[in-house]
């Protein structure tokens, strides 16, 4: 990318409606990710490309394999990641949203570090109680949510640590889209819609900030000639879509360990391939195996706790959860996949099952 001195800057806006799909939704953010500001300089930025990665990631209960389409019933997320900026990087000739993301949430990790990264993503979470069929209030029973996010973050490595923190600004309620995305992908499906969308929560903005650390040990190399590596992380969050403080890790055994953070759902989806890492032939297949453990002090959870502003439905959340993961990750050339199985323990009090779903995340490296 070059600076040509007085160039407008090219522009494009985010505003892509989910329902247009994560192909529009990935070019818009990449848009984003490349409109520079010129005016700053006029000198070229060598070794700087501002497409890093491409991710794709789909949550289900229906992944799950456990029969269930209840609780956290289903969540999609895209995001836009750039290459490492430091060191070759000159600030002001950064595009202009690369340059404010970092320099607002950078402050966050101290120091100058070795590598950083900006990620901007779109999300969308549903949530539902267990009976399809009811179209009144269940009020043993969770309440009927749908968020939709946008999200801007920065990642920053020093040595074997990571610091990754993520703004998130979005709404709940109807304007979700809950209603419509959950009922015609059952209908594409030939499956039961939801009866009870009309007692979802209120219209309601959101916002949360999420900072985490993470720590990477290892990898060792086993008897058998495998590679291991350990990472640890904890962080917390503050806002009206969640907040909580938590610590987990991460455990991964396979012939070629990237070297990432790991696959953490709690942080940027495409995080998973933020490290330029080791270089590989376009021909060798890489894969690893992972157990993950994640768990939260929970003091606020829009989707149980309802609407922050308005009056609406709740259940008496449970203030301690925790996350159990077992997946797979397969990688070749410029393209990764992770396949993963999540279970939870119960979010609230009367809560029939412990939630299970599943997760597919696509990757692909620019």
């Amino acid at each position: 990318m070059t600076c040509t001195g007085r160039g407008p800057a090219s522009q494009s806006g985010p505003g892509i409606p989910v329902r247009r799909g994560a192909t529009a939704s990935v070019l818009a953010l990449a848009c984003l990710m490349a409109s520079a500001e010129c005016q700053a300089c006029a000198r070229p930025l060598p070794g700087f490309e501002p497409f890093g990665v491409a991710t794709l990631r789909v949550e289900n209960d229906w992944l799950g394999a456990s029969g269930q389409d209840r609780g956290y019933t289903s969540g999609v997320q895209v995001s836009a990641m750039t290459k490492p900026l430091y060191p070759v990087a000159d600030p002001e000739c950064l595009p202009v949203l690369v340059r404010g993301i970092s320099r607002s949430l950078g402050w966050l990790h101290g120091e100058k570090p070795d590598q950083r990264q900006v990620e901007v993503g779109l999300g969308q979470g549903l949530f539902t109680p267990s009976d399809r069929a009811a179209t009144g209030l269940i009020a043993s029973d969770r309440p009927y949510a749908a968020l939709l996010w946008v999200s801007a973050g920065a990642i920053s490595r020093t040595g074997p640590r990571w610091s990754i923190s993520q703004v998130r600004v979005g709404l709940t309620g109807p304007s979700a889209f809950g209603e419509q995305v959950q009922n015609g992908a059952h209908k594409v499906f030939g499956s039961v819609p939801w009866a009870g969308w009309g007692n979802q929560l209120h219209d309601e903005p959101l916002f949360q900030l999420v900072h985490q650390r993470l720590r990477h040990w290892g990898p060792w190399i086993t008897a058998a000639g495998w590679r291991q590596d350990l990472i640890g992380h904890w962080g917390a969050s503050l806002g009206n879509l969640s907040t909580h403080a938590n610590v987990g890790f991460e455990w991964r055994l396979g012939n070629h360990l990237p070297d990432d953070p790991g696959s953490s759902r709690n942080l940027p989806a495409g995080l998973g391939r933020a490290s330029a890492g080791q270089v590989r032939s376009q021909d060798d297949w890489a894969y690893h195996l992972f157990l993950s453990l994640d768990a939260r002090a929970v003091a606020y959870d829009v989707s149980l706790d309802g609407n922050a502003w308005k009056h609406s439905h709740r259940v008496q959340k449970r203030a301690f959860v925790a996350d159990f993961g077992l997946g797979l990750t397969i990688s070749r050339g410029p393209w990764q996949l992770t396949l993963a199985r999540y279970g939870r323990t119960r979010e609230f009090a009367g809560q029939q099952l412990r939630p299970v779903f599943g997760g597919i995340t696509i990757s692909h490296r620019f």
